[in-house]
């Protein structure tokens, strides 16, 4: 079997386990400068596939470490002590004020999504997020949340997609090509149908946005992270009844093709 082709680009060392202490966003790069000057995110964004940063600011994970053992539960510690849900600079914070309260005798009507969210609720949406808290019905919009604490979970659950979930997917990709799986299967096939840049997400343009687009993007994100696991797990599959099949010499080959993800960004 020849042997995987060279990326332009060579996949991550092992990197190491840290979880999201708080949001860093990426210098915004050419194509994220030109989305800037529209009004409203765009509803399907492609690019090539580039292997993840590993870089200090953002978590990574530790060799043949599983996804679904990197809890997005993690990120309520990354909300203090850089930014507290709930706390008066957060309330209005979209508005672009530096005040939590309208002024002394000057009754401001409170715009939707001004006020705190219920702590319980954010608990509920980071595990939402995480794939632990499957409830009935539009889950987002059965529940209150504040615009900041929107913006900032979409921000750092779009980090942990960009970094840790697809460092995974390099890693596990170069383990299959190895010569104990003999698996032919192509990283730009994880990616040639992925509908959001999820470094773009992480950035502070997600401040503009409104509560629909905001919501609409924590769906994607809440797709993204149940269709990964479910590719791993059956690249997992594969690469196990390949090293099988391989032991007992019934064959030498293999092949695996991801299917393609549900289509749309929304629910």
């Amino acid at each position: 079997m020849p042997p995987p082709p060279s990326p332009s680009r060579a996949p991550p060392p092992s990197p190491r386990m840290r979880v999201i202490r708080e949001i860093s966003p990426p210098p915004l790069s050419r194509t994220t400068t030109l989305r800037e000057r529209s009004s409203s995110p765009p509803r399907m964004i492609r690019s090539p596939p580039s292997p993840p940063r590993t870089d200090a600011a953002g978590p990574s994970i530790l060799p043949g470490q599983h996804p679904e053992r990197l809890s997005l539960a993690l990120l309520t510690e990354g909300l203090s002590p850089r930014y507290e849900p709930n706390s008066p600079s957060s309330v209005g914070a979209h508005r672009g004020s530096t005040e939590g309260t309208p002024e002394p005798n000057k009754p401001d009507a409170p715009e939707r999504g001004s006020t705190p969210s219920n702590p319980g609720d954010i608990e509920k949406l980071i595990k939402w997020l995480d794939l632990e808290y499957n409830p009935s019905g539009d889950f987002l919009e059965s529940k209150h949340f504040a615009m900041r604490d929107l913006q900032y979970i979409l921000k750092a659950t779009a980090q942990a997609i960009d970094r840790n979930f697809d460092a995974e997917l390099y890693q596990r990709v170069q383990e299959a090509w190895g010569s104990k799986y003999c698996i032919e299967v192509f990283i730009d096939q994880f990616f040639a149908d992925r509908p959001i840049e999820w470094e773009y997400a992480s950035g502070d343009l997600v401040d503009t946005w409104d509560e629909m687009t905001l919501k609409e993007y924590l769906n994607a994100a809440r797709k993204e992270i149940e269709w990964i696991h479910n590719k791993l797990n059956r690249l997992d599959l594969h690469m196990r009844n390949a090293e099988y099949l391989k032991s007992i010499g019934n064959r030498n080959s293999f092949s695996y093709i991801p299917t393609e993800r549900e289509k749309g960004l929304s629910k």
